[in-house]
């Protein structure tokens, strides 16, 4: 049954995202941050697989362009821990809730795990 609600949850997900992106529309802080709290559990999942998106995303990217990171979790930072410093950055700076909530999580990450600069040269890691 969960693996039932689990998969009906990322097949909302992709849809509802794919018909946001469609339209011009973004997920908002304000609508993440609803999912997040839910008590409906294909929601909650729906804010986990968001956040992790969002992280595998901003990973990639800066994988590739590893002179200009800005985020650098740890390879032990788990699911949970995406979405509650996101929920706590949202909770912080409620008058950024109606940004969006690519860019609210990018924010909050980069400030719980700054990367430091590391080599004579001001490369980052």
């Amino acid at each position: 049954m969960k693996a039932l609600l689990a998969a009906a949850a990322v097949a909302a997900t992709i849809a509802s995202a794919t018909a946001a992106q469609a339209s011009g529309n973004f997920v908002s802080g304000n609508s993440w941050m609803a999912d997040c709290i839910s008590p409906d559990v294909a929601k909650q999942v729906g804010c986990y697989m968001f956040a992790c998106g969002v992280a595998d995303g901003l990973v990639q990217a800066e994988g590739r362009l590893k002179d200009a990171r800005t985020v650098c979790m740890s390879e032990n930072v788990i699911a949970t821990q995406l979405v509650e410093v996101g929920v706590a950055w949202i909770r912080s700076h409620p008058a950024d809730r109606h940004q969006a909530a690519a860019n609210i999580l990018t924010i909050a990450w980069w400030k719980a795990w700054p990367c430091q600069p590391d080599h004579d040269d001001g490369r980052r890691s």
